[in-house]
């Protein structure tokens, strides 16, 4: 991006980005309450990978103009990808107390 070279960049799949340090508190907890099942950990934001583009583009002050938007259709990507992927994680909230942090607050603690 800081050499204005553009980057396709796909708007109509959704994830759930997750902290690292989310998950590492999310595992822990799990653990110190010797909580058993399944326990979905993710970020708690539904993003497309272009939305977290421009967003972290915009967080670094880089010029987010040279991402463009396109479709999985025209996007070539070694692997086919869900339209839609991500947890809901209403169980790990209730359960073990888990609350991650959005995607916003996520770039502030990467890039501090």
């Amino acid at each position: 991006m800081e050499k204005g070279e553009e980057y396709n960049v796909v708007d109509d799949q959704v994830r759930t980005p997750t902290y690292v340090e989310d998950l590492a508190k999310g595992i822990i907890s799990i653990i110190e309450r010797k909580a058993t099942g399944v326990y979905h950990l993710s970020g708690k934001d539904i993003l497309t990978p272009y939305q977290m583009a421009i967003k972290t583009a915009g967080h670094l002050s880089l010029d987010g103009s040279v991402i463009k938007k396109v479709t999985a259709s025209t996007f070539r990507q070694p692997a086919k990808r869900p339209l839609k992927t991500g947890f809901i994680i209403d169980k790990a909230r209730k359960e073990i107390g888990y609350d991650p942090v959005s995607f916003d607050e996520g770039l502030t603690k990467t890039f501090s």
